[in-house]
């Protein structure tokens, strides 16, 4: 079955494991958190996840410098003098 298709579609290297490996870069590379991509892979920790796809999470480090940036403009819109906004107390 896999043959024929392969040979019809030109495709000269194909296992069906990777399928799996598709399923996960897509989803990685479209932002979906890695703990819930480790869960539907089954695999036993989400360490082993980050390790084996590392790679196709390059833009991870953008993604949290962004959210935080996001954060912390949120917070300088609150009312004068209001320290922490959305519920955060900001201490030191």
């Amino acid at each position: 079955m896999w043959r024929p298709a392969l040979a019809a579609a030109d495709v000269d290297y194909f296992k069906p494991h990777s399928l799996r490996h598709f399923y996960a870069a897509s989803l990685l590379s479209q932002g979906v958190p890695v703990s819930e991509v480790s869960a539907w892979l089954g695999h036993t920790s989400v360490s082993f996840t980050e390790r084996y796809y590392a790679g196709l999470m390059p833009d991870a480090p953008d993604r949290a410098r962004l959210a935080i940036d996001g954060a912390l403009r949120a917070d300088r819109l609150e009312a004068p003098g209001r320290r922490g906004g959305r519920g955060v107390r900001m201490t030191g």
